[in-house]
């Protein structure tokens, strides 16, 4: 008998959240602000500007980012090892732009 009312007691504890889990919130966000908003302080510019080149300029010049295979192959240096390889090799091959190249070398 225990057994039957624990079931019958998940089971309805399972189908009240299922029903009531399936609404969306209705929140209202005070601080919602448009884009003329926060860019209408010189400030806010700045401050939005200088997250954007710091981001730019931490992903090109990480170890994994385009700085040094970008340099290679501009001539204007080299590189020791196999990322900027398939940039400096003449004649100049075809870039790879697909998400799991690894800089393997190429043959």
């Amino acid at each position: 008998m225990a057994g039957k009312f624990n079931f019958a007691l998940l089971l309805m504890t399972v189908l009240m959240l299922l029903v009531s889990g399936c609404e969306l919130p209705e929140v209202e966000n005070p601080n919602n602000p448009d884009s003329g908003d926060v860019f209408s302080r010189s400030q806010n510019v700045r401050t939005r500007t200088d997250s954007l080149l710091n981001s730019w300029f931490m992903t090109v010049h990480a170890f994994e980012g385009m700085a040094l295979p970008l340099l290679t192959a501009a001539d204007a240096g080299t590189s020791p090892n196999g990322y900027g390889y398939p940039y400096s090799k003449e004649p100049r091959i075809e870039y790879n732009n697909h998400p799991s190249f690894s800089f393997a070398l190429h043959n």
